[in-house]
């Protein structure tokens, strides 16, 4: 009877190759979840309402914070998106930087930038006043032709930096508390839309 012949054993190298092939699909498993992205405006919200509460609120509740965030970033956008870890620009990266670390070391400074005004850091003023307007105010609500004409216009109103997000009083920091209201559309923007005009009518609240 023949002697059965004996498999030549697998060099070393190539047993090497297929455990690592074996191990890089374990890791690559579809059942292991992706990483929570930090970027959206649910992790945004959620860190501002822990780092800026009480006098450093800058959204009624989470849930407020949430909408407005997700209306910023809508088509036409008003926030970009912004590059992770930016300090300054009217991005959503800059707000979700100084909501994180800087807000808990310096709430007072720090929260206002990252609310929906930007604090004069994450945009500045008359640049976050034109986004709004320019977007949440359009066909018979209209109040500028263009960017350049906001801008012009935006430059001859009050800024009151202490109350980045006053809900009255003559300041270009109103005016975006109020476009930002307006940013809900329909009712919203027939009301707080005229609120915002460089010259607001008498008894409104920008006056």
């Amino acid at each position: 009877m023949p002697t059965p012949r004996r498999r030549p054993a697998l060099p070393a190298l190539a047993v090497m190759a297929v455990t690592a092939a074996v191990l890089g699909l374990a890791a690559c498993d579809s059942s292991d979840p992706d990483p929570v992205p930090t970027q959206t405006c649910a992790a945004y919200c959620a860190t501002l309402t822990t780092n800026c509460s009480a006098t450093n609120a800058q959204f009624v509740t989470e849930a407020a914070c949430t909408t407005y965030c997700t209306r910023a970033r809508a088509a036409p956008e008003f926030w970009s998106l912004g590059t992770e870890g930016a300090t300054s620009g009217n991005s959503l990266a800059c707000r979700i930087y100084h909501g994180g670390a800087p807000a808990v070391a310096n709430a007072a400074l720090h929260c206002p930038h990252a609310g929906a005004s930007g604090g004069d850091t994450c945009g500045g003023w008359c640049e976050n006043y034109c986004d709004l307007a320019l977007s949440a105010c359009t066909g018979a609500l209209q109040l500028y032709a263009d960017r350049p004409t906001c801008l012009t216009a935006c430059a001859g109103i009050p800024s009151v930096p202490a109350t980045p997000n006053a809900p009255s009083g003559d300041s270009v920091q109103c005016r975006i508390n109020h476009l930002g209201r307006a940013s809900a559309g329909g009712a919203a923007a027939t009301t707080h839309c005229p609120h915002a005009l460089v010259t607001p009518a008498a008894g409104t609240p920008c006056t």
